[in-house]
C-alpha cells in the first residue's frame, strides 16, 4: 500500500475524533466563548495530530500484527467504557431526590428531562450513522468480522459518551451534590469544607478510604446557586472551616 492510501486510511479511521473535535469546539465556544474554545480545542487538536503520527506509523505494520493490535485496544477501550457505564448508572440509582437543578447554557427543557441539545444530536446521528455503515462491513463478511465487530462496539462507546455529556450539569440532591462532570460527592463522604476566596468554588475535605487518604476536591459551582449550595452543606455538614479560603 502506499503512502498515500496510508494517509487516507488514517484519516478515514480518525474520521470520528475529527467530527468529535469539531463538535467539542462547538460545544465550548457556544457555552463558554471562542477564547475557551481556542484553548481547549487547541490542546485537543494537538492531541489528535500526535494520535494521528501514531496511528500512521501503525499503518505502516504488516496487516496481521494491526489486527492483533487494533483487537487489544478495542477489548480495553470497551472494557474500560463498559466500567464506566455500569458505575454511571448506579450512581443514578443512588442520587436521590433532586433539590435543586441548574440549566448551563445551551440546554433545553422537554417535558421532565433537561438536555444540551448538541451533544446529544451529534451522538445520537453519529450512533445511527456508524451502526449502519459496520453493520453493512459485518454483513458483507468482508475481511475480520470480529475486529468489525468490536469496531462497531468501541463506536457506539464513543456515542454514547457524547449522549451522556448532553445531561451533565450541577445538581443538588438528597444524597449529595453532583458536579457538572457528573461525579456524584455525598454528603457522608464529605468531612469540612471552605469557600476558595473571590471564586464561585468550594474545597471539599473528603472522609479518608480504608487505609489512604482522599485528596480534596475542588468543585465549581454556579453562581446562581452558590446560596442555595451554602444552605446545603450548612445543613448537612455545619458551617464551613473559614469564611473564604484566599487560595
Amino acid at each position: 500500500m502506499s503512502h498515500w492510501a496510508n494517509l487516507i486510511a488514517v484519516l478515514l479511521f480518525l474520521s470520528p475524533l475529527i467530527v468529535g473535535w469539531i463538535a467539542f469546539v462547538i460545544i465550548i465556544l457556544v457555552q463558554h466563548g471562542w477564547r475557551a474554545a481556542l484553548h481547549m480545542g487547541g490542546f485537543a487538536l494537538l492531541a489528535l495530530i500526535i494520535l494521528g503520527m501514531i496511528t500512521y506509523g501503525f499503518s505502516l505494520l504488516p496487516r496481521s500484527i494491526r489486527d492483533d493490535i487494533q483487537i487489544a485496544f478495542y477489548a480495553l477501550s470497551i472494557s474500560i467504557a463498559l466500567c464506566y457505564g455500569i458505575t454511571y448508572l448506579l450512581q443514578l440509582n443512588q442520587r436521590g431526590a433532586l433539590w435543586v437543578d441548574s440549566k448551563p447554557q445551551g440546554f433545553v427543557d422537554i417535558g421532565r428531562s433537561r438536555f444540551n441539545a448538541l451533544p446529544l444530536v451529534f451522538g445520537t446521528t453519529f450512533a445511527l450513522i456508524q451502526a449502519g455503515q459496520s453493520g453493512e462491513d459485518i454483513l458483507k463478511m468482508d475481511g475480520n468480522t470480529g475486529l468489525a465487530l468490536l469496531t462497531l462496539i468501541w463506536e457506539l462507546s464513543l456515542a454514547l459518551a457524547f449522549i451522556t455529556i448532553a445531561f451533565r450539569r450541577f445538581q443538588i440532591r438528597e444524597r449529595g451534590m453532583v458536579t457538572s462532570s457528573g461525579r456524584l460527592i455525598r454528603w457522608t463522604s464529605i468531612s469540612s469544607y471552605e469557600w476558595i476566596r473571590f471564586q464561585d468554588k468550594v474545597e471539599l475535605e473528603l472522609q479518608p478510604r480504608l487505609w489512604r487518604r482522599r485528596k480534596p476536591a475542588v468543585v465549581t459551582v454556579p453562581p446562581e446557586l452558590r446560596s442555595a449550595l451554602e444552605k446545603h452543606l450548612e445543613q448537612q455538614i455545619g458551617p464551613p472551616r473559614r469564611k473564604d479560603n484566599p487560595l
